[in-house]
């Protein structure tokens, strides 16, 4: 067999080859990322490779491409425009199959383009006739040796618009094709509109705007999804973002065309799968897609249809109540709760405080608080009678003790100026001790005239009224103090409470949410930085609790009981075991996406809003009421009539929840009449975000923390599918 011929049988068997593995490997995608205008401006690369523009292949960057009118482009000198023909083909499918077989052999993007009732494989444009040549070498060493070098002529102006591309240089490059491909010539990445993207990045002429998609790998592709649609900041597990790989990855194989039409196969939005590119990535997530790479749902031999959504509520939803069509086995409603909650028990101390702040409110958690940060001891606080009369030599213990922590020394004879005759006394002989040097010096006349006439200052000394001001406005005087205020006999508690201001005033005190996660004897295993690091804890075994929902009040116990993923008030600064611990008594239950934000809420819709809802959603005005005409097991409104002036509509599923505007449809909805019963508006109190059919993506972040792998993860949200590597995919 001559060697010719052997040498292009193997190329044509190679191109066979590659077709049966593209099947089971995804070509990249297409990616389109919204930006739009007449210039786009594309920088992060040093050089940037240009396949598409006549005469050009590298420029320097940054690169500028705009689209201009065509008499501007007309009177730019045009350069010579070389290409290759390779190889014909009748068949397009065979043609591309050897397109691509001999792209990477040659390191040159070769492409189809339909001519004569047949397919060429070519190449270019290219810059000049000596690239041309050393092209032809390369192709004839693969065994093409029939590749021709051809000089073409420029394509007259159809069209009134046309690309040009300002490089680095500023010189201005005349594109006559209506799309241009743009990559890094080195491992940097370019960046366009703010982002860095993996890949190419494609720039399309639409009339007189610009398209800008990205053409990248698939698994690059999911590094700069996967963190925006559960981002690692906020829920750190590594389980729970390899099931959302996984999904994501599943449903852009089933939707890569759901934009062909646009010039594109997904957008970068929610209405695909939000991509932010190579900006997005974090280690964490890359983590996931890398531990799932190329793993996807299938059901019955098929890729599984994997929806996903940010909060359930509580219960995922049937797909046929939300987008219709038959039910779908794997797409059932499930419940995201637990089947029996674990709770784990806290032993510490209950130290009741017996005085009230001057806002009324108990001073329960403020006792605690002073005492864990060391500024009341352990003798103090077994003594109680914290609404007894203030004592000197107290008083100074712990202005020394607050002192310490703020890098402030007092001397004996300083502490000793302190009176505790009243609390007027107080205030002015505090303002002399805290406030900064030559304060007074600060206050004018009018200011004095003016702080007369606050209630809180009408009947003190002038004096003591400049004293009032500079406590009020150094944080250590409560605020709200009440007539007569500066008469009342100073208690231990009054001392500890101005104490306590001023160290706040100064950054002291501080406490930090951590998220609880578990416990081994004494030691607690938690979640700092909203949810980012794992760390453990020791209380100590007097450790001082407290507990109440999360706006207050805090009150004492001597146990707690807490469940994973309850919020805890932890003293931050503190050495050696703790001594305060207070638990936010959780009202949103015990359902594994309880920590989204929208595991409740609700809201008031007027009768004007949803009327302007109804124009726009239905292109109706004048509604005058609404029924609710379906609700499935799952607690979703599906079903809603829209009543208006000599109308009705039925609503049903998704278009429910478009038309109210909702976070989620599993909602308590009221309906709001006026006396004479006239509907007025809606109040819904509801659960969840988004569509609620298939993973949760906040309730998988919950599993996950139960030590969940992404394989229970998605076997729960998608019963009956299975975990398979695409490569064996037929």
């Amino acid at each position: 067999m001559p060697a010719r011929v052997s040498s292009l049988l193997a190329v044509l068997a190679m191109a066979l080859s590659t077709t049966t593995v593209s099947a089971r490997t995804p070509a990249p995608l297409k990616v389109g990322l919204g930006i739009d205008g007449e210039r786009v401006a594309i920088g992060g690369a040093e050089k940037v490779r240009v396949s598409g523009a006549e005469g050009l292949s590298e420029l320097k960057g940054p690169v500028t491409v705009a689209v201009v009118d065509i008499a501007r482009v007309r009177s730019i000198p045009l350069p010579a425009q070389y290409s290759v023909r390779v190889r014909y083909e009748t068949d397009r499918a065979r043609a591309e199959a050897v397109a691509n077989a001999l792209s990477s052999k040659v390191s040159t993007r070769l492409r189809v383009r339909a001519t004569g009732g047949g397919h060429e494989v070519v190449a270019g444009p290219l810059g000049s006739e000596e690239e041309a040549r050393e092209l032809t070498r390369r192709l004839a060493e693969a065994g093409m040796r029939d590749a021709v070098v051809r000089k073409d002529s420029l394509p007259p102006a159809t069209e009134k618009t046309r690309l040009v591309i300002l490089d680095g240089d500023l010189v201005v490059h005349p594109v006559f094709a209506p799309e241009i491909t743009l990559s890094s010539a080195g491992s940097d990445l370019l960046t366009v509109d703010g982002g860095s993207y993996r890949g190419e990045l494609i720039v399309r002429r639409r009339g007189e705007s610009l398209q800008v998609v990205n053409r990248v790998e698939l698994e690059e592709y999911l590094r700069g999804v996967v963190p925006e649609e559960l981002g690692p900041d906020v829920f750190p597990e590594t389980e729970a973002l390899a099931a959302q790989a996984v999904a994501a990855r599943t449903w852009v194989l089933t939707h890569r065309h759901a934009h062909s039409s646009d010039g594109f196969e997904v957008c970068a939005t929610p209405h695909c799968q939000v991509y932010g590119g190579a900006s997005s990535e974090k280690s964490l997530s890359d983590r996931a897609v890398s531990i799932t790479a190329g793993r996807v749902l299938v059901h019955g031999g098929e890729l599984a249809r994997t929806y996903f959504s940010s909060t359930c509520g509580g219960h995922t939803e049937a797909i046929e109540n939300v987008f219709g069509g038959p039910p779908i086995p794997y797409l059932r409603g499930v419940s995201c709760l637990p089947e029996a909650e674990r709770y784990r028990s806290v032993s510490g101390r209950a130290h009741p405080a017996d005085w009230a702040l001057v806002d009324g409110r108990a001073a329960h958690e403020l006792l605690a608080r002073l005492a864990a940060f060391g500024i009341v001891v352990k003798d103090e606080l077994r003594s109680g009678g914290f609404d007894g009369r203030a004592r000197a030599d107290e008083t100074a213990s712990w202005l020394r003790r607050a002192g310490k922590r703020l890098g402030r020394s007092f001397t004996d004879d300083e502490l000793g100026r302190v009176r505790l005759t009243d609390a007027g006394e107080l205030v002015s002989s505090l303002a002399t001790l805290l406030a900064p040097e030559r304060t007074s010096a600060l206050h004018g006349p009018a200011d004095r005239d003016a702080y007369a006439r606050f209630n809180v200052m009408k009947d003190l000394r002038p004096e003591l009224r400049e004293a009032a001001s500079v406590g009020l406005r150094m944080g250590w005087l409560p605020a709200g103090l009440p007539p007569g205020w500066a008469d009342e006999r100073v208690s231990r508690g009054h001392v500890l409470e101005i104490v306590a201001s001023w160290l706040e005033d100064g950054g002291e005190l501080e406490l930090e949410r951590v998220r609880f996660v578990g416990i081994e004897g004494r030691e607690l295993n938690i979640l700092r930085g909203r949810g980012r690091t794992r760390a453990k804890v020791t209380l100590s075994p007097d450790v001082m609790l407290l507990s109440g929902p999360k706006t207050g009040p805090w009150l004492p116990r001597e146990q707690v009981e807490l469940k994973l993923g309850d919020a805890l008030h932890l003293p931050v600064g503190t050495t050696g075991p703790l001594r305060y611990l207070r638990v936010e008594e959780d009202v949103d239950g015990a359902a594994y996406d309880r920590l989204s934000a929208y595991s409740w809420w609700t809201r008031r819709l007027s009768l004007d809003h949803l009327d302007d809802r109804a124009r726009r959603r239905v292109g109706q005005r004048g509604l005058r009421d609404l029924r609710v005409t379906r609700v499935s097991p799952a607690g979703r409104v599906v079903g809603l009539e829209l009543i208006g002036n000599g109308w009705r509509k039925d609503l049903e599923g998704f278009a429910v929840r478009q038309f109210l505007g909702l976070p989620d449809n599993r909602a308590a909805l009221r309906f709001e009449r006026d006396a004479s019963g006239t509907f007025t508006g809606l109040r819904a109190v509801g659960r969840g975000w988004g569509h609620g059919v298939g993973l949760c993506q906040v309730g998988a972040y919950g599993l996950a923390l139960r030590g969940k792998t992404h394989r229970d993860i998605l076997g729960h949200y998608f019963p009956g599918a299975r975990l398979a590597d695409l490569r064996t995919l037929p």
